[in-house]
């Protein structure tokens, strides 16, 4: 038990607790508001150890772990949320200590990209799926590659591009003054990939151009991918 004192002005106040930067030990329970026309004691809070397993495994193409990958996973279930992040060892592993609650892990390497997966800890530590998430990643020997224009076919530069492929794994890049983009991607048999732009000034999402096919299309090993405007 440790006690805590704070200072405020009276009206209503919302009393949270989170933990330092960097540190994941615990979750940070939900904040409570509070009428303060006084002194007032018995704001208390109840903290959730983070002591479930979580394991992520990276490999190549080959099955073979990828060592000293950036992996992690965050959850936005209670509170201010809780995350953990590592590097895999020389196995292409790490196991993190996480709360029960429902994931979405990633890992990221440069070269070979980034990926997300779903995953789940029970409050008895069983995890889904069985043995966490594992990542396949590919060097990135393929490009995708378009234009992003307005109703009139001007050029927007800073338009979000968005990439994912079949495999889980995610580019990201942007337009330039001319509204092109090429991102960098894996490929491979039985690949497929889909891409979206994002302008905020144009509304948010941004509709493909007519007859442009930017959805679960063939990303083959080492392959340029053109024209998804």
């Amino acid at each position: 038990i440790t006690p805590y004192t704070i200072y405020a002005n009276a009206g209503k106040t919302q009393v949270g607790l989170y933990e330092r930067y960097y540190s994941n030990d615990f979750v940070s329970p939900d904040p409570v508001t509070v009428d303060v026309t006084d002194n007032m004691t018995g704001v208390n809070f109840s903290l959730t150890e983070a002591n479930k397993d979580l394991t992520i495994t990276v490999q190549d193409a080959n099955g073979t772990g990828l060592e000293n990958v950036s992996v992690g996973a965050w959850s936005y279930d209670t509170g201010y949320g809780f995350s953990v992040w590592g590097t895999t060892g020389k196995t292409g592993t790490v196991t993190l200590k996480v709360v029960p609650g429902e994931y979405t892990a990633y890992a990221y390497q440069s070269g070979f990209g980034n990926a997300q997966k779903a995953v789940s800890v029970a409050e008895d530590g069983t995890v889904t799926p069985t043995g966490g998430p594992v990542f396949k990643f590919r060097q990135a020997d393929s490009t995708v590659s378009g234009t992003v224009l307005d109703e009139n076919g001007d050029p927007i530069q800073w338009s979000s591009i968005s990439y994912t492929d079949s495999d889980g794994n995610s580019q990201w890049g942007s337009t330039d003054s001319t509204g092109a983009y090429t991102l960098q991607v894996p490929g491979g048999t039985g690949v497929t990939g889909t891409v979206s732009a994002y302008s905020w000034m144009h509304g948010g999402n941004l509709p493909a151009s007519s007859g442009v096919d930017v959805t679960d299309f063939a990303i083959g090993a080492s392959s340029t991918n053109t024209g998804k405007n």
